[in-house]
């Protein structure tokens, strides 16, 4: 039989075997590992977060790739999940009395609309002589309704000052400055650098000089 053909050294999987997912994980394991190598290059070597001033709450990004729509593009989405994660760590607790204030004000309006409706149908049916409630129906659901009615509007007020609470609490993240693409390049001119070379050369073979040469007594 024929092997596949092989596409950089790795043999190309066949329809319906075995191979294809042997091959399919190893170029995952590939590819995760070579995600992993750029993300540690770029936490390493190429991006620096600091404090310019210390006095102030702004914090400075720098991120320097060799493709600088690359680097505003990773700078970007840093900037978006770091101030996502700030945000959500800051106000969770808040918002989970939101959530948890909010469900309670909608079971009770609910059921507040229940009794409403049930004690609408019984003064429909009291009109009937042949189907009268009693006084004691009728007291219970009013009362029923009118504790329903307090509790609904102080669930909702302690809503809106939890609300009130919540918007005070959530920080504000704003970028203050970012650089205008195309950048200004600012890669040395080779004649500068060639001087630099030569300057430098001739001082470390001056001082090599001076430091091999044999005293003389």
């Amino acid at each position: 039989k024929n092997s596949p053909p092989s596409i950089g050294g790795v043999p190309s999987p066949r329809q319906g075997g075995d191979e294809g997912g042997v091959v399919y994980k190893y170029n995952k394991r590939v590819q995760d590992s070579l995600l992993t190598a750029i993300a540690t290059r770029i936490i390493e070597k190429e991006l620096s977060v600091y404090k310019p001033d210390r006095k102030l709450s702004v914090f400075r990004l720098d991120l320097s790739t060799r493709d600088e729509l690359l680097s505003q593009t990773i700078a970007t989405r840093l900037l978006d999940q770091a101030a996502s994660l700030y945000i959500e760590t800051k106000t969770r607790r808040l918002k989970l009395n939101v959530d948890r204030l909010q469900k309670k004000s909608d079971s009770i309006a609910a059921l507040l609309n229940y009794r409403t409706e049930a004690s609408v149908s019984k003064d429909i049916i009291n009109q009937n002589p042949s189907y009268v409630s009693t006084e004691v129906d009728v007291e219970i659901s009013n009362r029923e309704k009118g504790m329903l009615s307090i509790i609904y509007g102080d669930v909702n007020k302690s809503l809106d000052i939890t609300r009130t609470a919540l918007i005070q609490e959530t920080p504000t993240i704003e970028i203050i400055d970012t650089p205008d693409l195309p950048l200004k390049k600012t890669e040395v001119k080779w004649y500068v650098a060639s001087t630099l070379g030569l300057i430098l050369g001739i001082l470390l073979s001056v001082i090599a000089f001076l430091w091999l040469k044999p005293s003389g007594k």
